[in-house]
């Protein structure tokens, strides 16, 4: 059978596990780098990459317990900070029950297993019965063995919500805001208003702007400010987490719980101290020398070393730059060796990285199972918004499809945010969002323009179009002609940002065979067959994506669209630089 034999939370795929593939059981025989053989009982076997095996919608791993649920962040910071705090503390208690270690397994170093609770002595009663014993000296009221065995399962069946103290979700009926001024709470909307898209502040001085803004609508005096207590608590309930003064800080910390919860390690490094993660720098290094600086619009290391017309040169977008990133990864990195990557018995031999990986499977002997769709998608930033009659309004978008019919103009369960429903949304996609409805799953709504706008966009571009597009008519007909001028400007950033090579590389690709190849990157092995023989000069103004728009045009027996020898090229840069501690402020 299969299960975690105390490598962490998640299956895993072993050599004598069964699994559920193609409908039918089989027996997993040899595991071979990212390969997996498997056998059923009449004799027939198949061989297959690891990852289909994974991608198959009815995978699993027989007899195993089912995968520790993705923490719903965005319903778990809904509750008061005490209430998570709570269930924070439980978390390694729990971990330590059912596996006899309180950290994942990346972060057990100088770390020894305490003998009451090493799951080969003692069974899970007995285990509840010594957690409930330990609690109760530390100080939590009322524990006893039921209790430890009541929240065992909840985590089981909920994750991290199912360790919330329920008594401090706030009730149906009850306003999140309390007692509070009706006028003071319209006033801290306000502010949060003007705050937006501005640099992060404290509440502090969030507060001093709701004092202005109640003096200037109701006169000085007229209106009571509250406690700084209680105005800290309006701000925590009526922001949304983009706009949350001192959000960096809770963002780390969120992240550092997920990585916790998921079994990943988290090794704090001071801040401005690169030698304190000297590994990471180093790969960074090596990704900027072997694949960055031959990147069109490449900034340098640092503003010394930046050209002068970087930013006129820049042409890509964000998912445009991580598909070819991810080319080179896999084409490149991970098959070219690395000097600190040795195996034993050839202690001279550098390894690639996939032969170190084969290496690996071979002496663990088993593979974990990755994540799947459901949970990346609550991995995603999260924003609290209306379900209205027309879907839902996001950043002057608007959402809709035939799932929200029984939900318009209504009010969530959630009522700490009054009512809004949780959204989950991808700041480098942002052609669709998934909205959590009464069922608790997340279903995917599309923008209304979806299929007319057939690239990915992101935060970035789409504030450039706002600024360029000026509104004419509706709200209806604005968001047409942002949508129309969003498709325009991403079908320009897929072709060169110039004119000067433009004619010769049209009679290259004509005279090109079908047989497209993208231009070796530094580190990237070639084929032996095609070592023998020299190769042209790359060209690195190339697009893949140029390429294979021309050949399906010359396939086709097609011509270029009228007038588009008439056509302008585009503006390189228009959007600008892609600013990383920006888009941190999104997550």
């Amino acid at each position: 059978m299969g299960g975690t034999h105390g490598k962490g939370q998640r299956p895993v795929v072993e050599v004598g596990a069964h699994v559920a593939y193609r409908g039918q059981t089989w027996q997993v025989a040899a595991l071979q780098g990212q390969q997996v053989y498997l056998l059923q009982e009449d004799g027939t076997e198949t061989r297959l990459l690891l990852g289909r095996l994974f991608a198959d919608p009815g995978f699993e791993v027989v007899g195993a317990r089912a995968p520790d649920a993705v923490p719903q962040w965005g319903l778990f910071e809904t509750v008061p900070v005490a209430a998570q705090q709570r269930a924070l503390a439980w978390l390694p208690h729990i971990r330590e029950v059912e596996t006899g270690w309180p950290h994942p397994e990346g972060g057990r170093d100088g770390q020894t297993m305490r003998p009451e609770y090493d799951p080969e002595r003692w069974t899970l009663a007995q285990r509840d019965a010594a957690k409930a014993k330990e609690l109760a000296a530390l100080g939590f009221a009322r524990v006893t063995r039921t209790t430890v065995e009541r929240m065992r399962y909840a985590y089981r069946k909920q994750g991290l919500w199912g360790l919330v103290d329920k008594r401090a979700v706030p009730a149906r009926g009850r306003h999140p805001t309390g007692y509070a001024d009706e006028r003071v709470v319209a006033a801290v909307l306000e502010a949060l208003r003007r705050q937006r898209g501005r640099s992060k502040g404290t509440v502090k001085g969030l507060q001093v702007l709701v004092g202005q803004i109640l003096e200037d609508t109701h006169g000085r005096g007229v209106v009571e400010m509250p406690s700084r207590s209680t105005f800290y608590r309006l701000v925590s309930v009526l922001a949304d987490p983009a706009d949350r003064p001192g959000r960096p800080a809770r963002t780390a910390t969120a992240a550092a719980r997920a990585c916790e919860t998921l079994g990943v390690s988290v090794q704090p490094a001071p801040p401005r101290r690169p030698q304190a993660k000297a590994v990471v720098e180093r790969t960074f290094g090596s990704i900027n020398d072997l694949f960055c600086q031959h990147v069109a619009g490449h900034t340098g290391s640092n503003p010394q070393r930046r050209g002068s017309k970087a930013a006129a040169e820049a042409r890509w977008t964000i998912p445009q730059l991580q598909d070819f990133l991810d080319e080179w990864i896999t084409c490149g990195w991970q098959n070219r060796p690395h000097d600190g990557l040795r195996h034993p018995i050839l202690p001279k031999t550098a390894l690639t990285p996939n032969q170190m990986w084969a290496a690996l499977i071979t002496i663990s002997g088993y593979v974990p199972v990755p994540l799947t769709e459901a949970d990346d998608l609550e991995l995603l930033p999260v924003r609290w918004q209306p379900i209205t009659e027309r879907g839902i309004r996001l950043d002057y978008r608007t959402y809709n499809h035939d799932i929200l019919d029984p939900h318009r103009s209504e009010r969530s369960p959630v009522e700490a945010k009054d009512g809004k429903w949780e959204l989950h949304h991808n700041p480098h996609d942002a052609r669709q969002i998934w909205v959590r409805l009464t069922d608790g799953q997340l279903h995917e709504v599309p923008w209304i323009h979806r299929d007319h706008v057939h690239q990915p966009f992101n935060d970035s571009v789409w504030r450039h179009i706002q600024t360029e597009v000026e509104q004419r008519g509706d709200r209806d007909q604005h968001e047409a002609d942002l949508a129309d001028a969003l498709d325009q400007l991403l079908r320009r950033t897929r072709s060169s940002a110039g004119t000067e090579h433009e004619t010769g590389r049209r009679e290259k690709r004509r005279a090109r065979s079908t047989a497209m190849q993208l231009p070796d990157l530094p580190g990237q092995r070639r084929p032996l067959d095609t070592e023998t023989t020299p190769a042209p000069d790359p060209d690195w103004s190339e697009s893949l994506d140029d390429l294979i728009g021309i050949e399906v045009a010359a396939d086709a027996g097609t011509s270029e669209p009228e007038g588009a020898s008439m056509r302008l090229p585009a503006e390189a840069g228009g959007y600008g630089l892609w600013d990383a501690e920006a888009e941190a402020e999104q997550w």
